[in-house]
């Protein structure tokens, strides 16, 4: 009888554990995406005064971003970041006018590179450092759009990936109201720059009895070999 309950209770343990992780999900990491495409919801520039109150508004269409991009140009391992302005407006080259990438290599956003466009000159460097790592980015305008191309051995060893961007200029109003300060932001989730809970992970429901589960397949597979050897063992040891 002894041998008879050596493989009931070893198929029964196989069944535990795979109730237990019927609803267990399991995360599987992505492969890194340089191709993103992040596009602004809503109109929402916003005014900084001199006295520091703030309020949302639709204009100045120079700094206010419709769509943010990036792709891999994989011939030449370059990265091109685009900042595409709402219409009517026009990327502005003065000294009082800025356009900002922050690319996130890692995970947790605590470091990350910066490319910034300013009269005429588009440079990279880390958050944590004033010393530029590239002086002269290559970039191009056209009318609503900035698009500045960024090597991708620069950035070191890339193992997240995500952007977010800003768009900021000063300008004198009037004698009531003085210098504002106007910027708009653009990235996927609003007030989170860097945020990207889809492509972070991807989480597949179910456990082992989930058919499309692949810890499905292992389990099934585990318990087949399982019980071709505890059955090769019995009738060996019958033998002997």
């Amino acid at each position: 009888m002894n041998r008879l309950y050596t493989p009931i209770l070893a198929l029964l343990l196989i069944v535990s554990l795979s109730i237990l992780s019927i609803n267990s999900p399991v995360v599987l990491a992505q492969e890194i995406n340089f191709d993103l495409s992040y596009s602004d919801p809503a109109s929402d520039v916003t005014w900084v005064y001199e006295n520091g109150t703030t309020e949302m508004m639709s204009e100045p269409k120079d700094v206010n971003i419709k769509w943010l991009r990036s792709e891999l140009e994989p011939n030449d391992g370059t990265i091109k970041l685009t900042i595409e302005l709402s219409s009517p407006g026009v990327i502005r080259t003065d000294n009082v006018t800025a356009y900002q990438f922050n690319i996130y290599t890692t995970e947790g956003n605590a470091t990350h590179f910066i490319v910034n466009y300013s009269d005429g000159t588009c440079k990279l460097r880390t958050n944590t450092s004033a010393t530029f790592i590239n002086e002269s980015v290559e970039y191009s305008i056209s009318g609503l759009r900035l698009d500045c191309f960024v090597n991708q051995s620069e950035l070191g060893n890339i193992t997240y990936y995500n952007i977010d961007a800003t768009a900021e200029t000063k300008e004198y109003e009037n004698e009531t109201i003085g210098w504002v300060l106007k910027k708009d932001f653009g990235w996927e989730v609003a007030g989170a720059p860097g945020s990207t809970p889809d492509d972070e992970l991807d989480e597949e429901e179910g456990g082992i009895f989930d058919p499309n589960s692949n810890l499905c397949i292992v389990g099934i597979i585990l318990a087949i070999l399982l019980t071709v050897v505890i059955i090769i063992i019995i009738v060996a040891k019958r033998r002997y």
